[in-house]
């Protein structure tokens, strides 16, 4: 039986280390994916205000100001498109931040988590760069984030997703917390990549 058991570990322990080698293989490969198209932007940004300063020159020298206030409109619109797609960006991952924060006070179980961030994200919103909470309808109300979070742990709406609640167990919905050895290869890529608190809870302690 402790034969056995030692077989069963080193197999555990094996899959344990394919498994980081897979995660840190395709984090390297983001990054250099990532990399090249950042460096192919820049490049196409680097060529095109090259051509906008030699036809910015060219229109000076003609005395064509008609070409040179388009140019200046075009710079002044694309510095506000800028703006405008960093400020979304901006309110874009401190929603995405916020909501998986609450999605991990409700539930420790990384599918119920996913389901209970995306249901989370449709009641909040930024405003002046500020996480705030909405109603059903996308309107802006004066609940504060702790509100959103009693709400969705006594609305018993979403019971069967959150811990504690009386459907969260295998009584009412045939689910409960997935242990170590009920994930699949594929499940414990993704849970190390979208929660690895719960990974190292998991798999590592």
């Amino acid at each position: 039986m402790t034969e056995q058991n030692n077989e069963n570990t080193n197999t555990n322990n094996n899959e344990l280390e394919t498994l980081k080698a897979e995660i840190e293989r395709l984090r390297k490969h983001n990054e250099t994916l990532l990399g090249e198209k950042k460096a192919e932007t820049e490049k196409r940004k680097a060529e095109q205000a090259e051509k906008d300063k030699q036809a910015e020159e060219l229109a000076r020298k003609k005395g064509d100001f008609e070409t040179l206030e388009k140019s200046y409109q075009d710079k002044i619109a694309n510095l506000e498109k800028q703006m405008s797609d960093m400020t979304a960006e901006r309110n874009h991952d401190l929603i995405k931040s916020q909501s998986l924060k609450i999605a991990s006070q409700l539930s420790t179980n990384a599918h119920n988590q996913e389901i209970l961030q995306m249901l989370i994200e449709k009641r909040l919103t930024c405003d002046n760069g500020e996480v705030k909470v909405t109603d059903g309808n996308g309107n802006l109300t004066i609940s504060t984030l702790d509100d959103l979070v009693k709400e969705f742990k006594d609305g018993g709406k979403f019971d069967s997703l959150i811990d504690g609640t009386r459907a969260s167990g295998t009584g009412a919905t045939g689910q409960s917390q997935k242990q170590a050895q009920d994930y699949t290869e594929a499940e414990r890529v993704a849970l190390a990549q979208n929660n690895p608190t719960l990974f190292n809870q998991l798999f590592m302690e």
